[in-house]
């Protein structure tokens, strides 16, 4: 009988533009609370409090990580945020992958040159000098980019020989 290959991976994400849009309402709101304190002291209040519910709404979205689990080369994709919640955000299974390759090699633009209908989702630090570590599992319509640490990688190259490079 024959035991599961199984790895897990977190990887911390910076935050990106997306992410501060709400934190910047935020700021917003609270700032015009404070303007109208001065005018309306009831109404700035109330508006205050409303920036203070938004901010505990929006700074547990700035705390983002992802965690990958290999099992026997299928790949299920999770995202952590705040350390609190977590939400499967992609699955993908081993016999689906057509290609394996590093984000910065050029045989990955030639992919995406020849197919214009790839999507992309991305599942790193987005941290551009960990790029060396990036690589894309390529299916037939999707590019998942994803941060490989050592042990990873090496499950990767033991589920995805016949379609590596």
């Amino acid at each position: 009988m024959m035991n599961d290959s199984y790895v897990e991976q977190i990887v911390a994400s910076k935050p990106r533009g997306p992410q501060f849009v709400p934190v910047a309402i935020t700021f917003f709101v609270f700032a015009l609370g404070v303007f109208v304190l001065l005018l309306v002291p009831t109404l700035g209040l109330m508006v205050m409090v409303g920036g203070g519910i938004l901010a505990a709404w929006a700074f547990p979205g700035m705390h983002i990580e992802y965690e990958y689990i290999f099992t026997n080369g299928d790949l299920d994709v999770a995202i952590i945020k705040n350390k609190a919640t977590r939400k499967e955000c992609a699955k993908v299974a081993a016999e689906d992958v057509v290609r394996v390759l590093k984000y910065d090699d050029p045989k990955f633009q030639n992919e995406l040159d020849v197919n214009k209908k790839i999507t992309f989702k991305y599942f790193t630090s987005f941290d551009d000098s960990k790029k060396e570590d990036w690589y894309a599992l390529m299916t037939k319509d999707k590019a998942v980019i994803l941060e490989l640490n050592e042990k990873s990688l090496a499950h990767v190259k033991q589920f995805y020989k016949k379609v590596w490079g």
